[in-house]
């Protein structure tokens, strides 16, 4: 009789880690897909990031070289806006002459 109760007994636990490895083969299927899925999205958003990137920098360029054309005194910016409103002046006279 104690024979039969203990292979009963493992049959039961044999059962029970049958169904633990199932229920964790499972799991570990939804966690590859899962991961996957993330892989996906971190790899979408690194193209992201670097079209991003693209851009600022190609922003800092444009900035640098705006920097470049723009003087930097008050004076000076004063003296090209002289020049641009003394030109102005000479196309509205020419205009009024004409």
């Amino acid at each position: 009789m104690e024979f039969l109760e203990t292979f009963d007994n493992i049959e039961e636990k044999v059962k029970l880690l049958a169904s633990k490895v199932e229920h964790i083969q499972q799991e570990n299927a939804s966690l590859k897909q899962e991961n996957e899925l993330l892989r996906k999205q971190l790899s979408e958003q690194n193209e992201s990031v670097e079209e991003l990137q693209d851009k600022v920098e190609a922003h800092k360029r444009i900035i640098a070289q705006n920097a470049e054309l723009q003087p930097d005194d008050p004076e000076s910016l004063k003296e090209r806006i002289d020049q641009y409103i003394t030109e102005i002046d000479k196309c509205i006279e020419w205009l009024n002459n004409n």
